[in-house]
């Protein structure tokens, strides 16, 4: 009997017309939680020199905790060349797939600073998020939304502590009514932030709102 294949590995494949994943990944002493890295290949089966993404990765254990991925996105890399996954137009795709390694109800969280170097995509996020720009509408917001996810929250800590970096958590729905209440509560928002603005920076502001018209579109289809 095949042993089932863990969740980790519906991220393998291809990722693009011109690209693919590899996952590696270390089971931790937790035996829900697991340590892991996404890197990406092109067609001449070059390997990325860093990961695109790494994190932990948590089963959850039924059913008293659901799980959740609590990670870092790189959005550039080095393959044989620079690779920007945003101007390459892959960045979406690489979260939809991490989104289908999560059931509805788990979470997705990213951290938009770090001890490293950071991609245009979370510069801008922490940028906005400082504007008052809603989380949902800010560059990894939005990437976290084409998970299913919808309600973004923004995990900042002024003061540090064990929560990690400052994040974004894309929370998953328990349920439909769950589902609904959010997506409203979203849809509230970002309504109001297209109405009033957050901001006199246009360059965060104009792409933020063509964000928020794209999220109340997907949100309006699932109503």
């Amino acid at each position: 009997m095949q042993k089932d294949l863990h969740p980790l590995q519906k991220l393998e494949g291809e990722l693009g017309r011109n690209h693919s994943i590899r996952v590696v990944r270390k089971q931790l002493r937790k035996i829900e939680q697991s340590f892991f890295q996404v890197f990406l290949l092109d067609t001449s089966r070059v390997i990325s020199q860093q990961p695109v993404f790494e994190g932990l990765y948590s089963l959850g254990i039924e059913p008293y905790i659901d799980g959740w991925i609590d990670g870092h996105y790189y959005e550039e890399v080095i393959l044989e060349g620079r690779l920007s996954l945003s101007e390459a137009g892959l960045d979406k795709e690489l979260f939809k797939k991490l989104g289908k390694t999560l059931k509805p109800s788990w979470s997705l969280m990213v951290a938009y600073e770090t001890f490293g170097k950071a991609g245009r995509t979370l510069r801008e996020t922490s940028q906005g998020l400082n504007c008052g720009i809603p989380p949902a509408a800010t560059p990894l917001g939005y990437l976290i939304s084409v998970t299913g996810r919808f309600k973004i929250k923004d995990w900042y800590f002024p003061e540090g502590g064990n929560e990690g970096m400052p994040k974004l958590e894309g929370i998953g729905a328990v349920d439909r009514k769950h589902s609904a209440r959010m997506r409203n509560e979203t849809a509230k928002e970002l309504k109001l932030f297209l109405r009033k603005g957050a901001c006199n920076d246009r360059e965060l502001e104009m792409p933020a709102r063509k964000r928020a018209e794209k999220i109340l579109q997907e949100i309006r289809k699932r109503v």
